[in-house]
């Protein structure tokens, strides 16, 4: 029984209070803060302008990647009063598209996010501008690759799909697509250029033209 009482008999160690001070983890440093932050008359100025902020910025930016996702929606629901073959031809087509090249582009763009806001936040907005233009040769370079892949789509799909007569129309309105590559690589080099500036009433304005003109 000594032995087992022994054992019972709580450590020194064990009566130390965890957290100090009985503040859950927070000293008092900590706590002055949190008093301070609640009886700052400016802390809820500050919040609501820094919402504002958020709001204009993704506000804008979401109008923005709407309006360029709103080609797929145009397009199909223009084909579809075609007829079933020319709409799942398109289909097909868009989905090419989207992997084998807009994604690539829009991944390859992206990187200027890292490095146009590096730039533009040290005060260095001729690499701003350099890193764009380099981007915008790049994207266009690999454009050519991806061309012929999408000229040659036709036979490639003739072998990938179970319905071969569908091949031929995709890969007619790739052919047809290809014309705009251009524009979309400038387009997307060119959204990240003045995303890393916070301007982006132009991009919104763009946008809305172009996908305008592609409607009608």
């Amino acid at each position: 029984m000594g032995g087992l009482g022994s054992d019972m008999e709580p450590h020194a160690g064990e009566q130390e209070l965890l957290l100090p001070n009985g503040h859950h983890g927070l000293t008092d440093p900590d706590i002055e803060d949190l008093i301070d932050a609640k009886l700052d008359p400016d802390a809820e100025v500050k919040w609501r302008h820094e919402l504002n902020i958020i709001l204009g910025y993704s506000g804008q930016l979401t109008g923005t990647y709407l309006l360029q996702y709103f080609y797929n929606l145009i397009v199909i629901l223009v084909v579809s009063h075609l007829g079933r073959d020319e709409l799942a031809a398109v289909s097909i087509g868009i989905t090419t598209m989207n992997i084998v090249g807009f994604a690539i582009f829009e991944g390859m763009a992206t990187s200027l996010d890292t490095l146009c806001s590096q730039a533009y936040g040290s005060g260095n907005l001729t690499h701003v501008g350099l890193h764009t233009q380099r981007m915008i040769l790049f994207l266009l370079l690999v454009a050519i690759p991806i061309g012929a892949i999408w000229i040659c789509s036709p036979w490639i799909l003739y072998r990938l799909i179970p319905q071969p007569q569908l091949a031929a129309p995709a890969g007619a309105f790739l052919r047809v697509t290809l014309l705009g590559i251009p524009g979309y690589t400038t387009f997307e080099a060119g959204k990240r250029f003045l995303q890393a500036q916070g301007d982006l009433q132009p991009l919104l304005s763009s946008s809305s033209s172009v996908r305008q003109s592609t409607y009608l």
